[in-house]
């Protein structure tokens, strides 16, 4: 069960629809339209007796306050006030004053024709209320759905889409939201509600199963009894429940009803259609690292038993030569066989070496212990270890005496060139030349390692950094697979990074190892887990 992180200063309530009345209960209507006929008894007064106007004028006053009662509350509190100030017209301002009766024919006919315009233009003016009070509800729906169709865009998994929905409908609704994922079939599991600091009742667990189990709706009352309460929905696309929406509004006004639900239903629908479109894309991630996984299992059973069969082979004839052979067999025959047992025994325990790097880089266990070091005691260290590989190939190094120190671990960068020199002396020709050099660049010290083989295509420079890739497709280049990946894994443990270019006027390749450089040679960087 895991709460939302919300982000801070979220308003929940930004998007809520316009409520007709919204905050003045049924006291504060009734009371102002007592108010507005108080009102026009007191400015009719002062009109009068400032100016010389005619009785039925003044009627104009009280015409004026019911519209404004109309506009401002509802149909009731308007026919109110439109009886009220026919009562009042009639008391205050119709001969004889102070009565309720009418001495005139013309005043009678005047006093019913203005409570009859005022009780038709109070239900106009409400009309007009409903229909302005429609279109801001429409507005604000639109604005609503489309904030939160972007942000439901741009979640990138179950939870986050869950994470968006509870925030996003508990502002739509005004009070709270809960987000299940399940079915019925299986448990139900709540994963987000807000505001966070209000816990969902346990009451709408029972009703998140009701409604998953029959696709329908379900209400629950809340504990008070009032009109407010928890709606539950089923978030089910083509028939499929993925989850259950809970929302609760703290307040059912006049009006606001019909607008309410047809924006939480059409939130809902949002919701489902984004979480159905979440876990499909999960699955099909998952596929794809399954299919990825099995790949990689073919592609080590393959590697496995041709890298370690092609040594072992070797070394087995070899050895079993020696063993029956060795009286017939001159010094110098006896010497290769041995050489040759030397070199695959060298090759398989490089090979192996390779596969439990790899393990370490994958499992993420490697820690760099890091060290000052120059980059000339580095790649010296590395042309040393590969002085069996490399054997006639010549090494040029061009490095400049400024280079600045590394703050590194020496020997995961060691191996890591280690690696690519070894794939350079594979792939360079009988009269080939290996080039080691170095510079700085800005904060970043870049080692090009160049050979004069066949280079690599553009649209494999990337492969040739995954595991159990080959670009030779010659067996005489006895290539795992590994090291590539490995040197880049390493590398990247640093901060840095490794490409594959062109060599110099098209011919051969360049590996490019860039390394950081400390801002502060005083204070080494703080150490990090690969």
């Amino acid at each position: 069960m895991a709460a939302p992180s919300h982000e801070v200063g979220h308003d929940h309530r930004r998007h809520a629809l316009p409520r007709p009345g919204a905050g003045a209960g049924m006291g504060y209507r009734y009371g102002l339209a007592l108010a507005t006929v108080l009102l026009c008894v007191l400015l009719g007064a002062l009109l009068e007796a400032a100016l010389p106007l005619h009785p039925a004028n003044l009627s104009l006053v009280f015409l004026t306050g019911v519209l404004i009662v109309a506009a401002r509350t509802g149909l009731a509190p308007a026919l109110l006030t439109a009886v009220l100030c026919f009562l009042a017209y009639n008391f205050f301002f119709t001969e004889p004053r102070a009565t309720f009766k009418i001495y005139h024919a013309d005043d009678v006919v005047m006093v019913f024709l203005f409570l009859l315009v005022a009780l038709i233009g109070g239900d106009l003016a409400h009309r007009l209320r409903i229909q302005m009070l429609a279109l801001q509800a429409g507005s604000a729906r639109s604005a609503a759905l489309l904030s939160l169709s972007q942000r439901l865009a741009e979640a990138p998994h179950e939870q986050a889409v869950c994470e968006v929905a509870a925030e996003e409908m508990a502002g739509l609704a005004g009070a709270s939201a809960v987000v299940f994922t399940g079915d019925a079939r299986e448990e139900l599991h709540l994963v987000a509600f807000a505001p966070e600091d209000r816990y969902p009742p346990e009451v709408l667990r029972e009703a998140a199963y009701a409604a998953a189990r029959t696709g329908a709706p379900q209400a629950v009352p809340t504990q008070h009894g009032s009109e407010a309460g928890w709606r539950v929905i089923p978030l089910a696309v083509d028939g499929l429940v993925h989850g259950v929406l809970a929302i609760e509004s703290t307040e059912a006004p006049e009006g606001y009803e019909e607008s309410g639900r047809i924006l939480v239903e059409a939130a809902a629908n949002q919701v489902a259609s984004t979480l159905a479109r979440a876990r499909l894309a999960a699955g099909l991630e998952a596929a794809r690292v399954a299919e990825g996984a099995e790949r990689l299992r073919a592609s080590l059973l393959a590697s496995v038993s041709h890298d370690l069969r092609t040594p072992l082979a070797s070394i087995i004839g070899s050895a079993s030569t020696l063993r029956e052979l060795a009286p017939r067999l001159s010094d110098e025959h006896r010497q290769e066989l041995l050489d040759a047992v030397l070199g695959e025994s060298r090759r398989l325990d490089r090979y192996i070496g390779n596969l439990l790097e790899m393990t370490r880089l994958g499992d993420g266990a490697m820690r760099l212990e890091r060290d000052w070091s120059t980059v000339e005691d580095l790649v010296g260290a590395a042309l040393r270890r590969t002085r069996d590989v490399l054997g006639e190939t010549p090494v040029r190094r061009r490095m400049p005496k400024d280079l600045p120190l590394l703050y590194v671990h020496p020997a995961l960068i060691e191996q890591a060139l280690v690696n690519v020199i070894e794939n350079a002396a594979r792939f360079s020709p009988c009269d080939g030349v290996i080039e080691v050099s170095a510079r700085r660049i800005d904060d970043r010290v870049r080692i090009e390692i160049t050979d004069e083989g066949p280079g690599i295509p553009l649209d494999l420079r990337e492969r040739v950094f995954e595991r159990f890739f080959s670009s030779g497709g010659d067996a005489g280049h006895q290539g795992t697979g590994l090291g590539l990946a490995i040197a880049r894994g390493m590398v990247l443990a640093h901060g840095g990074g490794i490409e594959m270019r062109d060599g110099p006027d098209g011919r051969g390749t360049t590996a490019v190892i860039e390394l950081p450089v400390p801002k502060h040679s005083g204070h080494p960087p703080v150490e990090m887990d690969s």
